[in-house]
């Protein structure tokens, strides 16, 4: 008998109980694949783990980006006196792979104002910064806008046209003895009060009607204010209009000027703070019945407006002389007090990243230190100044948007600067 070598049919498979001694696995491969089961287990925890703390912090992240947001539209909100019309405001921005966060911040204001301007216009029937013409029955006409800076309206054409006129030169056409102060930049804030009837006592009914729905109660005519370094200067036309809707009548404060002294980016916060407050104490008074009138005949609106430019004339030139009788210097160490300098470079070489600030309006660095302190440095890295702020004064600010947190490529050339100026001017920095 021949032993045949042998195939698959006829090799004897091997049987998973080779492995195992007397029917009982292999204690030594058991503990191996136990093993194997808890590792994979312990990756998966940490995998996991990582996950949720990385979700957690990109959420936080978010969270806070938006609470900062929300913050900033309520403070502009304010600004404009348009608290209620918040709710329920919708926002495009978009946002690319190259986008910067000062073109973002930019783009969300810009498209912010724009979204409030549409609100106000739905609501009032009205174009912010922007007077009516009658004459084309609109507040979009090229008529509509003052041609400059200097320009405030002074009246009404015969057509319901506005007519703009350089707030110096106003003075001058009435006779105004302070109008040669204003020509030679030393009279500081002037106001001048012109009633509704003067504004459109030149119209003629056939542009408006007897009763048209927009009509002038009083009006504030405000000058000069700085506007750059370069001598450039404007002034504001403040309106108290009465609006005629649907039987009922109401009065809207009515700002027009330069977009920089007017709403969140103003160049000036207690004039923006003046105009806020009148704009809301306007929106207090109810409609009322078009009949209505005081017992003795009057109108009660034109009472109401005349009464606030009155009251908003004397604010203006009471907040502005007493800022003029004080030196920028005295001025501005009593707004922020004791300077701190010399711990600007030693609080900077020790700043948290979340203490690092950059101001949109004048491209510094600001960097919250301890104590209130706050220091200013350039591009850099060069101290500027130190002030103390309370701790208020920083928050607003922050929520304004006028200081901006710092973003890691800005803050790494920061510590950089910082590096090379305090090599520069000795271990503290001080120059």
């Amino acid at each position: 008998m021949h032993n045949e070598p042998p195939t698959d049919a006829n090799r004897p498979v091997e049987s998973k109980e080779s492995e195992r001694t007397d029917g009982v696995a292999n204690p030594k491969n058991v503990g191996l694949g136990r093993a194997r089961k808890r590792r994979r287990n312990r990756h998966k925890r940490v995998e996991n783990t990582t996950n949720a703390e990385a979700g957690e912090g990109l959420f936080k992240s978010v969270r806070d980006a938006m609470d900062a947001l929300r913050k900033s539209t309520l403070a502009l909100a304010r600004s404009r006196g348009q608290d209620r019309q918040v709710e329920g405001i919708e926002l495009k921005l978009t946002i690319r792979r190259d986008s910067t966060p000062e073109a973002l911040a930019d783009d969300y204001f810009r498209e912010l104002n724009a979204r409030f301007d549409e609100a106000q216009a739905v609501e009032n029937d009205v174009v912010a910064n922007r007077a009516f013409c009658f004459r084309c029955d609109s507040f979009l006409c090229d008529h509509a806008a003052p041609p400059d800076s200097r320009s405030v309206m002074s009246n009404y054409e015969p057509t319901g046209r506005p007519v703009w006129t350089d707030f110096a030169s106003l003075l001058y056409h009435r006779r105004d003895p302070r109008a040669e102060a204003v020509a030679n930049r030393t009279a500081g804030i002037l106001t001048l009060i012109i009633e509704g009837a003067e504004v459109a006592g030149d119209r003629i009914e056939a542009f408006g009607g007897a009763h048209p729905p927009v009509e002038v109660l009083c009006e504030l005519t405000v000058g000069m204010f700085p506007l750059s370094q370069n001598g450039e200067e404007g002034a504001l036309t403040l309106q108290w209009l009465r609006l005629r809707k649907g039987g009922r009548e109401r009065v809207l404060f009515h700002p027009i000027g330069d977009a920089r002294l007017l709403g969140f980016a103003s160049l000036d916060s207690d004039l923006a703070r003046l105009l806020a407050a009148e704009r809301s104490t306007a929106r207090t008074q109810p409609a009322h019945s078009i009949k209505k009138r005081e017992p003795d005949g009057a109108d009660y609106l034109i009472q109401f407006a005349t009464g606030r430019a009155h009251a908003l004339s004397r604010d203006l030139q009471h907040h502005y002389s007493a800022r003029g009788r004080r030196t920028l210097h005295a001025r501005e160490r009593a707004e922020v007090g004791e300077r701190p300098t010399s711990m600007a470079f030693p609080e900077a070489r020790a700043a948290r990243d979340q203490s690092i600030y950059i101001d949109r309006k004048t491209a510094t660095y600001v960097l919250l230190g301890k104590n209130s302190r706050v220091h200013f440095f350039n591009k850099k890295a060069a101290h500027v100044t130190s002030v103390r702020f309370s701790g208020e004064e920083i928050t607003t600010r922050i929520d304004k948007g006028r200081w901006r947190p710092a973003d890691a490529r800005e803050i790494s050339l920061f510590r950089e600067q910082i590096q090379r100026q305090m090599q520069i001017n000795g271990s503290n920095g001080a120059a």
